[in-house]
C-alpha cells in the first residue's frame, strides 16, 4: 500500500514537473505579449484565459465599453474630441501625466492592462502565490486600495471626495467593487487546474465597478419631510441628505443631470400630483456631499402619500438609475 502510495506521488510530482517545463517554456513566447503594449496590446479575452471571473466581470462593466458606449461617441462626435480617449481607451493610467489613448482595440475601452500595465510589469495588490507565474508581475498593494487609482481618470469626482469631510469616508473601490474570496486566477483546462490548486485565495475586488444600482439606496441618501398647510397652500417641506463622499450628480463632463422626482397621490392611489427639480453641478443644484437640503413642494391638499424618488438621467433610456427613494403617508387622510 505504501509502495503505491509512494508511486502515485512520484507520478505527480513528475506530471506537474511536465507541466510546469511546458508551461514555463510557453512563457517565453506565448505570453510576452501581454507586457509588449506599445507593439501588440493584448485583448482583455487572453487575459480572461488565466483569470476568467474578473474578465466576466469586466465584460459586462461599463469599462468595458468606455470608448464604443453610444452616449460617449455621441457626446464626442463620434470620437472626434481627441482628448477624452485617454481615459476612454487608455494605454495606461501609470504612465506621468494625462493617460495617452492607444491605437489598437480601443473599442475594449478601460480594458485590463489600462490599469494593470506599469513599466513592463503587470500589476496589482496581492503577490502572486500560484506555481507558475506566466509574465512579470509588480505588486503595489497601498495604490490600489487608494481613491487616487481612480482619481487619475475621474479627476472631479476625486477632487470631491477628498474635500469632503465625511468622516472615516471609503475610497472609490469599497463602494464600487464590491469585496470577494477567490483565487486571482480560475483553473480552465487539466493543466491550469492542476497549477491553480496550489494558488491561495485572497480578499479581493469585482471589476464590476458597480455605480447607483444598489440594493440599499438609503446608504447613499436620507429623506425627512414636514406637512405644512399655509396661506399659500397646502405643500411638502421634503428634505434630501446626501452621505456619498461627492456631488449627485457627479462628473465633470458629458451628461450629468439628476432628477428628484415626486408623486402625489389621493388615498385611493389616484395620481393627483407629479412634478421633478432638476439636478447640475453646472449651474450648481447638485446636491453637496453630507450637506442637508430642502425642497418645497406643492401638492394637493388630498394627497394621501408622496413618493420620492432621486435618480440620475441618462442620456438615452439605458443609462438612467435610481439613487434613492422613499414613500410617505400622511397621517388623518386615510379615508
Amino acid at each position: 500500500m505504501k509502495k503505491s502510495a509512494c508511486l502515485r506521488g512520484a507520478a505527480w510530482t513528475l506530471l506537474l514537473f511536465f507541466v510546469c517545463s511546458l508551461q514555463a517554456g510557453c512563457a517565453s513566447e506565448q505570453f510576452q505579449m501581454l507586457t509588449r503594449v506599445e507593439e501588440l496590446y493584448p485583448s482583455a479575452s487572453r487575459c480572461g484565459k488565466c483569470h476568467a471571473d474578473i474578465y466576466e466581470e469586466w465584460k459586462e462593466s461599463d469599462h468595458s465599453n468606455a470608448y464604443s458606449d453610444n452616449a460617449f461617441r455621441l457626446a464626442t462626435s463620434d470620437h472626434a474630441f481627441q482628448d477624452c480617449l485617454g481615459c476612454h481607451a487608455p494605454v495606461s493610467i501609470h504612465n506621468p501625466g494625462v493617460p495617452t489613448a492607444r491605437g489598437a482595440i480601443r473599442e475594449e475601452g478601460v480594458t485590463c492592462v489600462s490599469c494593470h500595465y506599469k513599466q513592463g510589469r503587470l500589476t496589482g495588490p496581492v503577490e502572486p502565490t500560484a506555481a507558475l507565474v506566466p509574465h512579470e508581475v509588480g505588486v503595489e498593494k497601498e495604490f490600489f486600495a487608494t481613491s487616487a487609482l481612480c482619481g487619475v481618470c475621474h479627476q472631479g469626482t476625486y477632487d470631491e471626495w477628498r474635500r469632503s469631510n465625511i468622516e472615516k469616508k471609503k475610497n472609490c473601490q469599497d463602494c464600487h467593487m464590491p469585496e470577494v474570496t477567490r483565487k486571482v486566477t480560475q483553473a480552465t483546462d487539466v493543466a491550469s487546474k492542476i497549477l491553480v490548486s496550489m494558488e491561495e485565495e485572497h480578499v479581493l475586488k469585482r471589476h464590476t465597478f458597480d455605480y447607483g444600482k444598489t440594493d440599499s439606496p438609503e446608504e447613499a441618501v436620507a429623506f425627512d419631510i414636514e406637512w405644512v398647510s399655509g396661506e399659500s397652500g397646502f405643500y411638502a417641506e421634503v428634505a434630501v441628505t446626501n452621505k456619498l463622499p461627492h456631488f449627485i450628480p457627479t462628473g465633470d463632463f458629458g451628461f450629468r443631470k439628476g432628477i428628484l422626482e415626486f408623486t402625489a397621490k389621493s388615498n385611493d392611489g389616484k395620481v393627483v400630483s407629479h412634478g421633478a427639480v432638476d439636478l447640475y453641478k453646472e449651474i450648481k443644484t447638485a446636491l453637496e456631499p453630507m450637506v442637508r437640503r430642502s425642497f418645497r413642494l406643492p401638492i394637493p391638499d388630498e394627497t394621501h402619500r408622496l413618493e420620492i424618488v432621486l435618480k440620475r438621467e441618462g442620456q438615452d433610456e439605458t443609462n438612467g438609475y435610481i439613487i434613492g427613494k422613499r414613500t410617505f403617508v400622511r397621517k388623518g387622510t386615510d379615508g
